[in-house]
This record gives C-alpha cells, sequence and structure tokens, in this order.
C-alpha cells in the first residue's frame, strides 16, 4: 500500500513562521508569506533567497514559512493551497478570467 504524504494545514504553516529557515536537500518550497499573522501570499521556488528579494521590493511581510516538497506535487499544492486561502497578493486563474470579463468582486485585489 502506497503512502500517501501528508501536508500542514495553514495553522501549522503560521506556527512554523519564524526568522530562520532551514532547507533540506528538497528541491521545491511552497512558501508562504505573512504580515502581521495574515496570510498575503502564497509561491514556490527552487530559490528561495532569490525569490523572497524579490517579493522584499513589492511586498509587505514579517514572516516566512516553508513546506518542502518534490516536482510532481509543487504545482498542484501551490494552487491547493492558494484556492483553499485565498491571500490578499495571489491571483488565480479564476480571478484572471473574471477580471478579463470585466467581473470585478468586492474587496478583492486584482
Amino acid at each position: 500500500m502506497k503512502k500517501v504524504k501528508r501536508y500542514p494545514n495553514l495553522e501549522e504553516i503560521r506556527l512554523r513562521a519564524s526568522g530562520k529557515i532551514s532547507l533540506s536537500q528538497s528541491e521545491y518550497v511552497i512558501y508562504f508569506l505573512f504580515n502581521n499573522e495574515e496570510l498575503i501570499y502564497i509561491g514556490q521556488t527552487r530559490n528561495l533567497l532569490k525569490r523572497i528579494s524579490v517579493h522584499k521590493r513589492t511586498k509587505v511581510f514579517d514572516k516566512i514559512s516553508i513546506v518542502e516538497t518534490d516536482y510532481k506535487d509543487v504545482m498542484c499544492l501551490e494552487q491547493g493551497y492558494i484556492k483553499k486561502y485565498k491571500p490578499i497578493y495571489n491571483t488565480t486563474f479564476e480571478m484572471m478570467s473574471q477580471k478579463r470579463k470585466g467581473h470585478r468582486q468586492k474587496g478583492m485585489r486584482y
């Protein structure tokens, strides 16, 4: 029987957020940016330091948390977290198509 990998929920991710991040030899990470305990962005990368330095220019955040994963899970996992938690700076495919059609949801940042 194949063992199913369990990924953490938002509360577990929030508890992991700290000033220090240690990475194993994982090829990919899903990262979570928080500002005042609010989840503001979810992304995926192979080079966390480079990606975070780009975000520092455009977003205000005070904590980072990561979930290490591999190539076959990274896209599905990232989109699943975005769809479930709806961070304010993430644009999903649904939001992009609504924006193109002229439908804007009240309170959403596009």
